[in-house]
């Protein structure tokens, strides 16, 4: 978990990828993601701004790759 240094309460989830075999293992030769995002939202309607910061994550050590989980 990697606290969100603006407000403690707010984390998004990093874990790393060690793509070995099948999804993961596809997720890290397609996407170059060795540490893959969770991007977790407390409410049921995502909108742009959401999606343009989950983006803003895939660069560099991260890859090309994020997941946003949200309550709907």
């Amino acid at each position: 978990m990697k606290p969100n240094k603006a407000a403690v309460q707010r984390r998004d989830i990093v874990a790393t990828n060690m793509g070995e075999s099948g999804f993961w293992r596809r997720i890290y030769e397609d996407y170059a993601c060795r540490q893959v995002i969770f991007e977790i939202k407390n409410f049921q309607s995502l909108k742009a701004d959401n999606f343009r910061q989950a983006l803003s994550y895939t660069t560099e050590e991260y890859g090309k790759f994020a997941i946003i989980v949200n309550r709907s």
